[in-house]
């Protein structure tokens, strides 16, 4: 199951977010053993990160930690503009 439905995306329409946009996804596993997901939930493959065409097979706390450090950096992009870090 794709999360953004990547295919459907009108890649011209996207130009405007950058060139990774539109390739930007996560795969959900179509089999994940619910009793070995509880025995030890960070460690169980949940599915695919995707970005520029590569994937990834990422665990719940990969996925967690892909999600904190990406908005972590956009947060640090702002800080750094409006300290007149960029000219």
């Amino acid at each position: 199951m794709s999360v953004n439905q990547r295919y459907a995306i009108d890649k011209k329409r996207t130009q405007r977010y950058g060139s990774l946009w539109h390739t930007i996804d996560f795969e959900l596993k179509d089999h994940i053993s619910v009793d070995r997901y509880k025995q030890n939930p960070n460690q169980i493959p949940i599915g695919d990160f995707i970005i520029g065409g590569k994937r990834f097979t990422v665990t719940s706390a990969e996925l967690k930690y892909i999600a904190e450090t990406a908005k972590d950096a956009a947060d640090t992009f702002i800080k750094a503009v409006k300290l007149g870090q960029f000219k």
